[in-house]
């Protein structure tokens, strides 16, 4: 039945298909089929039988024949009158649909019985047809998987892919008609590679259905339909035609899906044979790439800027590195081995014809366009890469491919000029084209595209200098940057092509490519391995990088795989791994820093020029250079060192002829010119000095490649007639050779002048160079006779005859017998005339002397003037004179010894070596140091050099000894000048340099300052005014009442101290679905659960005065420590608020935030700074007086009503930021009363100075142990502490004597203690002992007496010393309770002298008649504890229950008095410590011994204000038993707290990252109950939220916001877990933190593109929790953005 159902249904399916086939019906016609391609798709999942039968009813052509018969399918249908038989309709349309698709066109003619490239397509079976109706519709997604599901039968792959050959042709013409082209090649790729990457079958394709012609011409076609002619050059003498890169084919990549299955067959070694052995598809190729060859010109704009930029060069770079240069990697990966050279001979051979054919076809000369330029040569590129491989692993010869001197000439000429405008372009010649001509520039060089590009080039340059006749490349090389009309000893030029601030970056630019082509060694004998180390070290030498920075940034082959097998082990070799470190409060990752070996062996700055992308990057990796060789004392010299260039290394034998090159007459005529300029230059440009100096310094290190046949020197040499300088083509004697005269062009007088000029020489000289036309003879037309041919210089006057070259090609100059040392000494002697000056050439204004008749040529004729004239004859008006002569009496050797004298500061400083000397591990130095290094060379490679440098510095020796030793002084004067003048910039900068930092970083002036001269001045001691400096306006001035200062701080809402957990284990986050997250008794639910329990109980007031708030929602205060004056803010904010600066800010000025006008950390408020009065001071030492009396005074000073303060900008000030405060937290976590009351108000306030003294304690550390990285350096608790204290006492103003009377039991009025009694208020014992320590001091008059601070805490500690022994009482068993209580029966009522066991005794007896003790064996946690409590286990106990009282007193006191708090060496001495530094501890018990100091030290710091302690205690706990026998749980419970909360802590994650993605990618939100596209975690709590999504959304906030809410008061941490990424929410502003997560070096993997394991940085999650810690978030984050609630 299937048999025959299918076949069937498979024809319904094409004959829909055929009915539909219009292109506006191809959408709804597959929307109308999706029911019949379902039950295709479900018959092909049926399993292997119905496999079959699909496969037989899709490739039976017999089948086909007879379903789609018309005759026989006729016959079954009845047509309607007047309409054909649905079969005859359906065929029609089929027909037409086939008709109507494209093919290509120009099919060439040997292939017109090519299956896939014929006009006419048959269909043999319902595959072929379904294939063309894929085709047709452009591949929809459902038919191209019906079609791919059944690919792993073997039966049904070979018939699809002759299908999909068939058609291939018609694919490339969909590709380039359709309008969603990456649609459609995804498509076509997704198939293609499968048939494709099967070697067998791609092979059977090839030989069988001409696979590889096939996809050849079909790119052709592609590209043949958008060509435009060529502009390069002469456009009516160029016939080349070119890509149109503007066209929609290149712009949209759709020629991709082609070029990538040629890629991916030609990674078939049989097919890549096969087609490098077919000439005609090499020829096809080179045609396609001709194409290319010249493609997207830029001609330089001159006039004005380009109007549009355009963009099409992103179109042509792409098209020639995926189109050109991918294909070729792979062909050259298969011509490797040497038995292959055959097939690489084949494509060069057709490839030097085609650029043949280029280069008539663009009329090509060695004088191209110099304003024009295309960076697009792959034609030279494939020629240059695959005779490169040819050489180098499949041993051939340059000269098997018998290539032509001219075909050389032309080669160079393109990649010459694109070297030319790379420098150019850099030099902003080109600015007027845009930032589009940079982009290539840069793209250019791109690690990307260097491979196909830039060394291609290079390596095409090389090959051309080692083929063609040195003096010619040199000259054509320098003449190209137009730098030779600056190569000249004329004094005065004029450069037709250049500005002259353009001449020496071009000339830089020429000398440093000549260095690359004789140093950069890619492709002259590099192995791959070496390669890849000296790409690694060039990237590592500009910056640190990143591991996937690396593999990113090593050049790659398009195409081919990474980076290779080598390269972990070079990168060992070669680089240090740095772990991710914290920078200036910046994340880094894993870096690799290079080996300080990398910089003393292989950093080459040649390498890092021609990799450098960005120009920085040149500078970047010699700023490095120079800080290791400081660092490591190889270098100590002011100025820079000069660039290490490597020194030669061996090149293949093929190429090692270019060596020929640093031996030319002409190149060293260049340098002697460049180093002749360069002394008498006034500004000396170093470039160009240490870039000759390299070229003379590889000449002298490869001797072997110069010709050392010696032709007669001139006395009188023709200026840049530099073959006719040098007696030969070897360095050595060129560099001792002295060239005493030049002949120089002269300008033209005009008639009139010359009629009229005197027949002094003087005269004539000043007004030639007064004029303003030269005349220059052109270097091109001196060299226009050919190359090789010179011009012969003449010789006259003084000098004799001419000498003429004998000719003799046997004389030739040896070491030995070259010159003797008396010619040494005579050269020597006449080329040192006035060698303690710089050169000044002179110059001779009359024309030069007739040659002899044999000597005379066309070429002297048009140079010289018609009718020679002899030495001082007058010139006639017909025959003005044309040349000047400069005498020069320099050779390249002493200009460098007076190079060394002009660069050291120092005459006569270069001395020659009088001995063998060593060579040198690591050369480094400056300009002095490099010259004399080389000068030493030369001495040691050659006598006669040495000779003559010590002839020149003895001569030199002999003039400074006589009269320019007062010269030689007044130069040595000058020098220590200079040196003073540079010690004393460096010492101004250095100055500046702290004075800045002292400015940003300066210690905050804490609470106003020191408020008192001295720490041991009296009460009546004149306090001196505290100063301070505005940043603003810059004026120091006092605080005071009309004109206040203020601190600029930033008010943060935070629950951090809320999240302190009285567990101290850390818990981790749920990464199973067995782990449950339990956190503990966290502060925040524990003082809410505490609070909302009272009020049930007591009244509304008294239990706000009982607790603390600030857990949740406390706000923090937070400064820079600088000051301004409040006017200069209010101005500052309102300029802010005018001029919108805030916009590029991301500031919520409308909110009150702006950025410190210093430092630039974001504030939001001003904290004002209370001026002292000047009549009192605080005491920072208490005097000695009796607590009863200080209590009593304290009870006075609460029983009077405080005056209100007059109005004030200080006290407007007070209110604002009070306001500024109340505003920085969310009201929900103001208001815990029902109504509206003072008490409430009162709480906010001191609970705020409450919070910041917590979350001080928190930065450091939890503890008052000392650690000075904990201890922060800025603070304004003192300000903050004087504004709260103001609004307690004037805003609130709640009495708080009876509070104070209960306390001391010390009453003033006895009517208020009995209606205090009546009150339900809360008993004392359930007081939070923090709470009223703060409320009492922040209630007082300020300044507050030392004294009556400590009677303060002496008493609230007294009451805390009782509830501690409450508590402990509590714990103990019954049986243990009975002891302690009979124990200390001894201690006597009338006894002054406190004990543990009496203390605690007394407790248990008072507490013991209430139900307290009713059920103490029961309660859960309290038999655990040890079955017998030792003193000094209660001793312990009590120190715990009493510290964090003890450090927040502490920190009060610290702040209210300006004491320093005191070291303490471990937490075991913080008790101790802190109860002297408070005064607790009592002197009358100094004494007691070590066994009472152990076990009862707490109880010495137990004083009370009223004479009988007993009747105290007893009031306080007869009081909390009249509540505990009432409700005698929920009392116990509340006596039961405990104040010891370890620090916050973010949860703890797992150490692979893998863990939290695989459990939370699935896990369900608990809102939405939904998977979240976008889930994050919260670090904080382990709540998962859905960002980005409306699902969540409450009270119109998203989850995370309203999470941020709850969770932090507007704060919030949360994991992404689709990227790894930690993202901060800080109320409206959400920022991109990083990961918390690394790869295996160290780096991010954000979004989780690369795929690589992630692991736990320990470092950056210490660094993340501390940041939540201590509120620094919004400082250390820069990236900041609004959320607009959309997170």
């Amino acid at each position: 039945m299937a048999e025959n159902i299918v076949p069937r249904l498979i024809l319904r399916f094409t004959q829909h298909l055929r009915d539909n086939h219009t292109p506006d019906s191809f959408l709804s016609a597959i929307q109308e089929a999706e029911g019949m391609l379902e039950l295709l798709h479900d018959l092909c999942k049926m399993g292997g039988a119905m496999h079959s039968v699909m496969t037989r009813a899709l490739t039976n052509p017999q089948l086909y024949k007879n379903l789609t018969d018309i005759s026989n399918a006729v016959k079954k249908y009845k047509a309607e009158k007047g309409k054909k038989p649905y079969p005859e309709t359906s065929k029609e349309n089929y027909l037409q649909a086939v008709n109507s698709m494209e093919v290509p066109s120009n099919i060439p003619k040997h292939l017109k019985d090519c299956t896939a490239l014929q006009n006419e397509i048959i269909h043999k079976t319902f595959l072929d047809e379904l294939v063309f109706w894929s085709v047709k519709y452009e591949f929809p997604q459902k038919i191209v998987t019906l079609l791919l599901s059944m690919l792993p039968f073997q039966d049904y792959k070979e018939p699809f892919t002759r299908a999909f050959v068939q058609h291939y042709s018609r694919i490339s013409m969909a590709l380039t008609n359709t309008e969603h082209p990456d649609t459609l090649s995804n498509r076509v790729v997704h198939i293609s590679v499968q048939l494709f990457s099967n070697e067998t079958l791609a092979v059977k394709m090839a030989d069988e259905m001409q696979l590889l012609h096939v996809m050849v011409v079909s790119l052709l076609n592609m590209i043949e339909n958008i060509l435009i002619p060529s502009t390069i050059g002469e456009p009516d003498q160029n016939f080349h035609m070119v890509v149109n890169c503007s066209h929609r084919t290149l712009v949209l990549n759709c020629y991709w899906p082609i070029v990538s299955d040629f890629i991916n067959v030609l990674s078939h070694k049989a097919i890549a044979e096969r087609f490098l052995r077919d000439h005609t598809l090499l020829k096809y190729w080179m045609v396609f790439l001709s194409y290319f060859a010249g493609m997207n010109l830029n001609i330089r704009e001159l006039t004005q800027h380009v109007e549009f930029e355009p963009n099409t060069y992103y179109a042509a770079f792409s098209t020639e590195l995926e189109a050109c240069a991918a294909p070729m990697w792979q062909m050259i990966s298969h011509c490797k081995a040497k038995e292959n050279i055959k097939l690489t001979s084949s494509l060069l051979e057709v490839s030097m014809t085609h650029l043949q054919d280029w280069f008539d076809a663009l009329n090509v000369s060695d004088n191209p366009d110099p304003y024009q330029i295309s960076f697009h040569l792959p034609l030279h590129r494939y020629f240059a890469v695959f005779l490169s491989q040819a050489v180098r692993k499949q041993e051939a010869t340059v000269a098997q491919f018998e290539i032509t001197e001219d075909f050389f000439k032309r080669l160079m000429v393109h990649p010459l000029a694109i070297q030319v405008a790379n420098c150019e372009i850099h030099a902003g010649m080109w600015v007027r084209n845009g930032l589009q001509i940079r982009g290539q520039a840069m793209t250019y060089v791109q690690s990307h595209f260097c491979n196909s590009m830039v060394d291609p080039d290079l390596f095409t340059l090389q090959l051309c200098g080692s083929q063609l006749d040195p003096d010619y490349y040199v000259h054509k090389l320098f003449d190209r940057f137009s730098v030779m009309d600056w190569i000249t000893i004329a004094p005065k030029h004029r450069n037709s092509h250049l500005d002259e601030e353009k001449e020496l970056p071009l000339l830089e630019g020429a000398l440093t490519l000549l260095l690359m082509i004789l140093n950069c060694r890619q492709h002259l004998g590099l192995s791959d391995r070496e390669i890849l180390q000296t790409e690694l070290v060039t990237q590592l030498c500009a910056n640190d990088k990143t591991h996937s920075q690396l593999i990113d940034l090593v050049p790659d082959k398009t195409g081919l795989t990474g980076p290779g097998k080598d390269f972990e082990d070079i990168l060992k070799q070669v680089a240090d791994y740095k772990e991710p470190v914290f920078e200036s409060g910046a994340m880094q990752q894993g870096m690799y820093t290079p080996k300080a070996e990398v910089w003393a062996k292989h950093y080459d700055p040649l390498h890092v020029i021609l990799r450098a992308v960005h120009k920085r990057d040149i500078q970047s990796a010699m700023d490095r250079y120079t800080t290791y060789v400081k660092n490591s004392n190889k270098f100590s010299g002011t100025t820079s060192p000069w660039p290490p260039f490597q020194p030669l290394k061996p090149v293949h034998k093929e190429f090692a002829s270019l060596r020929r090159v640093l031996h030319c007459k002409t190149l060293h005529g260049i340098v002697f010119t460049i180093l002749y300029k360069s002394l008498s230059s006034q500004s000396l440009a170093e470039p160009p000095i240490y870039l000759a100096l390299q070229l003379l310094d590889m000449a002298v290190d490869c001797p072997n490649f110069g010709h050392r046949k010696r032709s007669e020197s001139l006395d009188r040499v023709l200026d840049k007639e530099f073959e006719g300088w040098f007696p030969s083509n070897y360095v050595l004697p060129n560099l001792r050779h002295t060239i005493k005269e030049v002949i120089v062009p002269k300008p033209v007088i005009p008639r009139t002048r010359v009629a009229s000029a005197t027949a002094n020489a003087d005269q004539l000289l000043n007004s030639l160079l007064n004029d303003e036309v030269f005349v220059l003879v052109s270097s091109t037309g001196l060299l226009a006779g050919g190359a090789g041919l010179v011009t012969e210089a003449l010789a006259g006057g003084n000098h004799g005859a001419i000498t003429q070259d004998t000719g003799d090609d046997n004389s030739e100059v040896s070491e030995d017998d070259s010159m003797d040392t008396s010619d040494a000494d005579t050269t020597a002697s006449q080329s040192t005339v006035s060698l303690t000056t710089t050169p000044t050439p002179i110059h001779s204004s009359v024309q030069a002397p007739a040659p002899t008749p044999i000597q005379q040529s066309p070429l002297h004729t048009s140079l010289l003037g018609a009718t020679p004239k002899t030495r001082g004859s007058t010139p006639s008006v017909e025959s003005p004179p044309t040349t000047d002569i400069v005498e020069v009496n320099e050779s390249i050797l002493s200009l460098l010894v007076k190079l060394h004298s002009k660069l050291s500061g120092k005459e006569n400083s270069y001395k020659p070596p009088t001995k063998p000397q060593k060579e040198e591990g690591m050369r480094v130095g400056g300009g002095a140091y490099y010259i004399k290094s080389f000068l030493d060379k030369v001495a040691r490679s050659s006598p006669e050099c040495n000779r003559y440098l010590e002839g020149i510095c003895h001569v030199h020796h002999d003039q400074s000894d006589g009269p320019s030793t007062e010269k030689d002084s007044i130069t040595e004067k000058r020098r220590k000048a200079r040196e003073r003048q540079q010690k004393l910039l460096e010492q101004f900068a250095s100055s500046q340099k702290k004075f800045m930092e002292k400015a940003l970083e300066a210690d905050v002036v804490e609470e106003g300052g020191d408020r008192t001269q001295s720490q041991g001045q009296g009460e009546e001691a004149e306090a001196k005014p505290i100063e301070y400096d505005c940043v603003i306006c810059g004026q120091s001035s006092s605080s005071t009442e009309d004109h206040p200062m203020g601190m600029v701080v930033l008010l943060q809402a935070t629950s951090v101290l809320g999240h302190r957990s009285q567990n101290p284990d850390n818990c981790c986050l749920p990464v199973k679905d067995g782990m449950t997250l339990y956190q503990g008794n966290l502060c925040s639910a524990v003082h809410d659960v505490r609070l909302s329990t009272l009020q049930k109980y007591f009244d509304d007031a008294s239990c706000l005065q009982a607790v603390s708030i600030g857990w949740e929602g406390g706000v923090h205060t937070q400064t820079c420590g600088h000051c301004l004056h409040i006017q200069c803010y209010k101005s500052y904010m309102q300029s802010l608020r005018t001029e919108q600066i805030h916009m590029t800010q991301n500031l919520a000025v409308e909110k009150g935030e702006f950025t410190c006008p210093l430092c630039r950390q974001l504030s939001n408020a001003v904290l004002p700074c209370t001026p002292l009065p000047t009549h009192v001071t605080r005491e920072a030492v208490a005097k000695e007086t009796n607590m009863c009396q200080v209590a009593k005074q304290l009870a006075a000073v609460m029983n009077k009503d405080q005056p209100i303060p007059s109005s004030s900008p200080l006290t407007h000030a007070m209110g604002s930021i009070m306001e500024d405060i109340s505003n920085a937290t969310y009201p929900r976590f103001t208001n815990y009363c029902k109504t509206q009351c003072p008490e409430n108000l009162f709480l906010f306030i001191y609970s705020v100075a409450r919070s910041n003294l917590e979350l001080e304690l928190v930065r450091r550390g939890g503890n008052l142990v000392s650690a000075t990285d904990k201890v922060p350096k800025r603070s304004c608790i003192g300000a903050l502490l004087d504004v709260l204290s103001m609004h307690c006492r004037i805003v609130v103003k709640l009495p708080l004597l009876p509070r104070w009377s209960k306390l001391t039991q010390i009453y003033s009025d006895k009517d208020k203690k009995s209606v205090a009694s009546e009150k339900k208020e809360v008993p004392l014992l359930y007081h939070d002992v923090v709470a009223m320590l703060l409320q009492f001091v922040l209630s007082l008059p300020q300044p507050l007496h030392k004294d009556q601070f400590l009677c303060i805490v002496k008493s609230v500690f007294s009451l805390l010393y009782i509830q501690a022994l409450a508590i402990i009482s509590c714990k103990f068993p019954e049986g243990e309770r009975i002891a302690w209580q009979e124990n200390g029966r001894r201690w006597r009522a009338e006894s002054e002298v406190f004990t543990l066991e009496g203390l605690m005794s007394y407790v248990i007896t008072v507490l013991s008649p209430s139900w307290l003790y009713l059920d103490a064996d029961m309660l859960p946690g309290i038999a655990i504890c040890q079955a017998v409590w030792s003193p000094l286990s209660v001793e312990s106990a009590i120190q715990l229950q009493c510290l964090p009282y003890l450090r927040v007193a502490a920190l009060l006191q610290h702040y209210m008095f300006k004491e320093n708090l005191p070291p303490c060496p471990s937490e075991d001495m913080e008790f101790e410590v802190l109860v002297n530094y408070l005064g607790l501890c009592r002197q009358d018990m100094v004494g007691d011994s070590s066994h009472t100091r152990q076990t009862a030290y707490s109880l010495r710091c137990l004083q009370f204000a009223h004479s009988d302690p007993k009747s105290v205690i007893k009031v306080w706990c007869e009081e909390l038993n009249k509540f505990v026998n009432k409700q005698q749980q929920t009392g116990k419970n509340f006596l039961m707290y405990n104040p010891t909360y370890y620090l916050p802590r973010l949860l703890g994650l797992p150490p692979n990252y893998d863990e939290i993605f695989q459990y939370y990618r699935k896990k369900q939100c608990h809102v939405c109950c939904q998977v979240p596209k976008e889930p994050a975690v919260c670090l904080v709590c382990g709540t998962l939220v859905c960002l980005k999504t409306d699902c969540c959304r409450q009270q119109n906030l998203l989850e995370s916001m309203q999470h941020a809410i709850n969770c932090g008061a507007g704060t919030a941490l949360y994991l992404g877990i689709n990227s790894s990424t930690v993202i901060i929410i800080r109320n409206q502003r959400a920022c991109a933190w990083g990961s918390l997560y690394l790869d295996s070096h160290g780096e991010e993997d954000r979004d989780l593109r690369r795929g690589k394991p992630l692991y736990l940085s320990k470092e950056r999650f210490r660094m993340l929790e501390q940041l939540w810690r201590t509120m620094t978030i919004d400082h250390s984050c820069k990236r900041w953005m609004w959320h607009n609630n959309r997170l």
